[in-house]
């Protein structure tokens, strides 16, 4: 009687535990994981997310439980299925945390699976299964202890997340209303149309090939020569918009406050000017003094929910389950309509196929068609971020859904495209009667991303409208900076104060002026998810001249970089450019002199090793000097690899280490700097 008490109870105890581990893995720890991963995404705080998890998961415990709980001893069934679930769970969580493959962008089109990948990820999977059945006898005498242990460790590691996960709710107080998302003034509009990726090379193509194109911007007069502040969104998007430079002295958030609480900031000095100011796009603070277009944010939409629910299925699940989820791009669970609807004003003259309709730039689109309407009375300021030419490249130029290679051809393809929608953006303003009351800027926040700089990546699209102007559109050769609008608006609405930059339509063609350019390699291991406090190093460029000429462009001794918590560092400085590639390699570019400090942030001497690899792009040897007061050699150096390793004993504080080489220049292409010679695989150990 007593045995049977002990197996009752056994039975109940596994059942339950393995039925937590399988719950708690896949609605709970997976979607949480994939929330505190991507922090920036989500418009919701974690632990209220957490609450409708648990809430989710709650339900479907208890069903398992009581199944497995009932399931009949005869035969060993209880066994083989607590087994079998518990199998299946490991193997969830260690394809989601360790088998993890790439599958290419997944924003429509078949998943770009690797045959090896997909066998190896099958055979681990129906071995493990098998296995479990037949040998489920042995295998119950651990799923308790197993099931307990992976639920503390998946318990300890989302801690450890949520402590390190940077503190963006102030963020998160607010969410965007888009109630009004297409309403303008009867009298006075001041619009942004920021076309992701657009760089000003490939319009310049375009309206060459094709004049046509020209007719697109009536009244418009586009800049030629236009430096963007940086080269991704994270950066760029704060920089035309309230005319700040971020430079990692300070967090991220903390710079995002910062900026569009200033007194140059667009979207703040217009709402304290009686604008209605209406912002749709990333990298903006949402506080009630910077947009009007807010409400109480925080709260975890059933569409937020369901996204990470599909994305964590995606994950989770073995390679041959995986298109289930996918679906082509139709998600099984993100296309079911839980929030609010739209509301139609009218039907849109111009027809879209359901497949280009999934894509955001023509969603868009066909929302304003359905939506717009003006008002009397108030001033209105509205910005709009667009995917525009942003990879994948799915848009052509008939406005039709096409997946296109990652080549310049499908990105002019897709610029073309963008351009279309742009069109049907303008002719609605003029259908409204509006066009010739709005100040309208058409442009970019910055060019295609490379890790190495590339001058074409740093010259953005900038057409702007001024009020009431019509005619053929214009192309000027003034230097302007993406910085300069908002002291352009100010100037254009009379507003007097202490701005920053310079007004556009007070430059000509023949003003000399020193423009910034700040690049970072945003392919650095940890960053492009976007959930860090600071950026990667930053290098400071000064350009003197046309900024689509390489002889414009300077490199200074300034780099930015953010306090890191190590306890050996590495910091490339003057005449270095940032650190590039990736986590299985890291290079910087050297110029034939430059600076490298090595500081050792505790109290106590390390002794250590510094290894990397020096190369130049030729043959023939060249001199390179090592000079400071932890190394001093000199060396000969070419173009196959030279491995160098030189033990150190480092004293607490910084030590400065002087490169010089005579290499000849890199042929780098488009590159603004002369560097002579790469550093690889750098470390201290």
């Amino acid at each position: 009687m007593k045995n049977q008490s002990i197996n009752r109870r056994n039975k109940i105890i596994s059942s339950i535990a393995v039925a937590a581990f399988f719950v708690l893995t896949i609605l709970v720890f997976a979607p949480g994981h994939l929330f505190l991963t991507n922090p920036m995404e989500f418009n919701a705080n974690y632990f209220e997310l957490l609450g409708y998890l648990l809430l989710i998961a709650l339900p479907v415990f208890i069903l398992i439980s009581i199944v497995l709980v009932f399931l009949p001893d005869k035969y060993n069934i209880h066994q083989k299925v607590v087994v079998l679930l518990f199998i299946l769970s490991f193997l969830l969580w260690l394809q989601g945390n360790y088998i993890i493959w790439k599958y290419g962008v997944l924003a429509g089109g078949e998943i770009e699976f690797n045959t090896l990948f997909l066998i190896f990820d099958g055979a681990i999977w129906i071995a493990a299964v098998i296995i479990a059945w037949i040998k489920s006898s042995f295998f119950f005498r651990f799923v308790k202890f197993f099931s307990i242990v992976l639920i503390i460790g998946q318990v300890i590691s989302t801690s450890i997340m949520v402590y390190n996960m940077p503190d963006i709710s102030d963020l998160k107080r607010y969410k965007i209303d888009s109630s009004n998302k297409f309403v303008f003034s009867k009298e006075n509009n001041v619009i942004i149309l920021m076309l992701d990726t657009f760089q000003s090379d490939v319009f310049q193509e375009i309206i060459v090939e094709d004049e046509s194109y020209k007719d697109i911007f009536e009244g418009f007069i586009y800049y030629r020569d236009t430096l963007c502040g940086f080269p991704t969104t994270i950066a760029s998007a704060p920089n035309f918009l309230t005319g700040q430079y971020f430079d990692n002295s300070i967090s991220y958030p903390e710079f995002l406050k910062k900026a569009y609480l200033s007194s140059n900031s667009i979207p703040m000095v217009l709402l304290a000017n009686g604008f209605e100011v209406d912002c749709f796009g990333s990298c903006i603070y949402k506080d009630k003094k910077v947009m009007s277009n807010l409400i109480k944010g925080g709260q975890v939409k059933g569409s937020t929910i369901l996204n990470l629910y599909d994305a964590a299925f995606f994950r989770y699940l073995p390679d041959v389950f995986k298109n289930y989820v996918y679906r082509d791009g139709k998600w099984a669970l993100s296309n079911f309509p839980l929030d609010e609807q739209k509301v139609v004003i009218k039907e849109p003259e111009i027809e879209f196929d359901k497949e280009v309709l999934k894509l955001y730039d023509i969603a868009f689109i066909v929302d304003m068609l359905s939506r717009a309407n003006t008002i009397e009375g108030k001033p209105i300021f509205k910005y709009y971020g667009l995917m525009g030419l942003h990879h994948p490249y799915l848009l052509n130029e008939r406005l039709e859904y096409e997946e296109m290679d990652n080549s310049r051809e499908s990105y002019k393809r897709q610029a073309r495209g963008s351009l279309q929608v742009v069109k049907l953006f303008l002719n609605e303003l003029k259908n409204l009667g509006i066009y010739d009351n709005s100040m309208i800027f058409i442009m970019g926040d910055h060019g295609i991303f490379k890790a190495t700089l590339n001058i074409q990546s740093a010259v953005p699209l900038l057409l702007v409208k001024k009020y009431n102007s019509r005619g053929t559109m214009e192309v000027s050769e003034v230097p302007v900076s993406l910085s300069d609008i908002p002291v352009t608006v100010f100037s254009e609405l009379g507003f007097e104060g202490e701005f920053h930059g310079e007004d556009i339509f007070s430059l000509n063609e023949s003003t000399n002026r020193t423009r910034t350019y700040c690049f970072y390699n945003w392919a650095s291991p940890g960053f492009s998810d976007w959930s860090k406090d600071y950026l990667p190093p930053i290098k400071k460029y000064l350009i003197s001249g046309p900024a689509y000429l390489k002889n414009s462009w300077h490199m200074t001794d300034g780099t930015f970089i953010y306090k890191t918590d190590g306890d050996l560092t590495i910091e490339w400085e003057s005449g270095f450019s940032v650190p590039q590639g990736g986590s299985g390699n890291t290079w910087v570019w050297g110029s034939s002199e430059g600076e490298m400090v090595l500081i050792n942030n505790t109290t106590e001497e390390r002794r250590c090793i510094f290894s990397c690899v020096f190369s130049t792009g030729y043959d023939e040897p060249a001199n390179l000097s090592i000079e400071g007061d932890l190394i001093n050699e000199d060396i000969l150096i070419d173009r196959y690899r030279y491995d160098f390793r030189k033990e150190i004993l480092v004293t607490p504080g910084r030590h400065y280490i002087d490169f010089l080489c005579d290499a000849r220049e890199f042929d780098l292409p488009n590159s603004p700097s002369s560097f002579v010679f790469k550093v690889e695989y750098f470390k201290i150990s």
